[in-house]
């Protein structure tokens, strides 16, 4: 069975071991360029098995035969900025990424594990992620609102959880510099001294 993998978030973030994977699709406006870019890596193995009902831009057979042109007009700029962020990226090397993202990363959950439960993070240690983390404020929803308001007022944009399971979520991709986090979690200790609550919130 083809192993296949959607790495819009984590792509450019840390190595990664092609073997696994038969297929791998990443949309590009996470770490790798502007929106409207695509990046898709396939086995050539797999080119060429594509049901009649496939649509044609679908077909990864339709792009092998346009080898040196395209099958359709794409997205000029996109390509051209995502180019130069891969040349950046190539220059700055994976390893040293990977360990800026774990930096980023583990300020952020280091306070939330150490903040006495007022901010919790429910996944498990070993499968979070470096670039999203989602948290609870003290396991309160007006809490939370409170919380993402003041924030916006700081300059402290966009932290609303995934609609699926709402709360809080710093998204901390590449182009997030350390001080973005820093900053983040001085408004989230300042925010705590300023709404104490009377009990430690239940996890």
């Amino acid at each position: 069975m083809p192993v296949v993998c959607d790495m819009s978030s984590n792509i450019c973030s840390r190595p990664i071991d092609w073997s696994r994977y038969d297929m791998v699709y990443a949309g590009a406006q996470k770490n790798m360029g502007p929106s409207g870019v695509t990046l898709v890596v396939v086995k050539e193995s797999l080119i060429g098995h594509a049901k009649k009902t496939t649509p044609i831009l679908y077909n990864f057979q339709t792009h092998l035969k346009a080898s040196g042109t395209f099958h359709n007009t794409p997205n000029c700029w996109g390509i051209y900025v995502a180019g130069l962020n891969y040349a950046f990226m190539l220059k700055e090397g994976i390893q040293n990424i990977h360990k800026r993202t774990q930096t980023k990363s583990g300020i952020l959950y280091n306070y939330i594990d150490n903040s006495e439960g007022y901010y919790s993070n429910p996944v498990q240690a070993k499968y979070r992620s470096n670039m999203n983390v989602p948290f609870r404020v003290a396991m309160d929803k007006n809490l939370e609102a409170k919380f993402k308001k003041e924030a916006e007022k700081a300059g402290l944009m966009e932290l609303g959880g995934h609609r699926s399971v709402g709360g809080c979520r710093a998204s901390i991709y590449n182009g997030m510099p350390n001080e973005g986090v820093e900053a983040l979690v001085a408004f989230m200790k300042k925010f705590k001294a300023a709404n104490p609550v009377k009990e430690s919130p239940r996890l």
